[in-house]
């Protein structure tokens, strides 16, 4: 269970991450 819980957290912060990512790509594409 001490597992999971930290494990989970963790995959939020990669969703998170990778949505950041994308917008700031688009943002990148756009200016140019």
């Amino acid at each position: 269970m001490r597992c999971f819980s930290t494990a989970y957290p963790g995959q939020l912060f990669k969703n998170l991450f990778n949505k950041v990512a994308k917008i700031t790509i688009w943002k990148l594409i756009l200016k140019y």
